[in-house]
């Protein structure tokens, strides 16, 4: 399982790289990065598998993007963050959700 998740990660920063280079190279500059970009801690990734629904993997899996939330928001809190402060500007960009949901 820790191998398959390797896969996905590394086939999705290749699709990633070669999308944003395309596009830099027909003149819409891309910047790529991984955020949050902290590791998932070893004892984690051993239950993660993408097919695994016993409560212990769901249980660690909400504990784990609760992890990345709480990192992306001091990333983007933090002034002298570039990383944080381009997520900031891309999410404060975006329209206001309408009052009756989407």
């Amino acid at each position: 399982m820790g191998l398959s998740i390797t896969a996905q990660e590394f086939a999705f920063d290749n699709m990633a790289r070669f999308i944003g280079n395309t596009l830099t190279a027909l003149g819409r500059p891309v910047t790529r990065l991984r955020f949050p970009s902290k590791d998932v801690p070893a004892d984690t990734m051993k239950i993660l598998a993408l097919d695994d629904a016993r409560p212990e993997a769901s249980r660690r899996l909400i504990q784990q993007a609760s992890n990345d939330a709480d990192l992306a928001k001091s990333a983007c809190d933090d002034p002298n963050n570039p990383e944080g402060r381009m997520v900031k500007a891309l999410m404060m960009g975006l329209p206001a959700m309408p009052k009756t949901g989407v």
